[in-house]
């Protein structure tokens, strides 16, 4: 754990402009994992309730599975869009931060 905390750190150094961008997209990764583990659970309850025969829970039951996945996949989507930004505006700026580097030690 102590390994991943000191990696994230280090991410959080080199995004520069894009701390926020990674912040937000770290946070909704978090609400995946959650919606992960409830998920599972209210499926194994509509499985109850339709073995009990109650089709009216089993109904309700079966419409928050699918609010529920469609969440998740919203939040996949947005998750995938701020990552790629992330992603891209970090390595231009790690390129632009070599490209002026280099040209410093050309001129020298």
């Amino acid at each position: 754990m102590k390994k991943t905390i000191k990696n994230l750190k280090i991410v959080l150094k080199i995004a520069g402009k894009y701390k926020k961008v990674y912040l937000i997209s770290l946070i909704t990764t978090v609400i995946q994992i959650i919606i992960g583990v409830v998920l599972p659970l209210l499926t194994a309850r509509q499985i109850v309730f339709l073995t009990d025969s109650v089709y009216k829970e089993l109904i309700l039951a079966s419409l928050m599975v699918v609010g529920i996945e469609l969440l998740n996949e919203l939040n996949e989507f947005v998750v995938s869009l701020l990552c790629r930004k992330f992603r891209i505006g970090t390595i231009k700026n790690i390129q632009m931060k070599l490209r002026r580097r280099n040209l410093k030690n050309r001129t020298k």
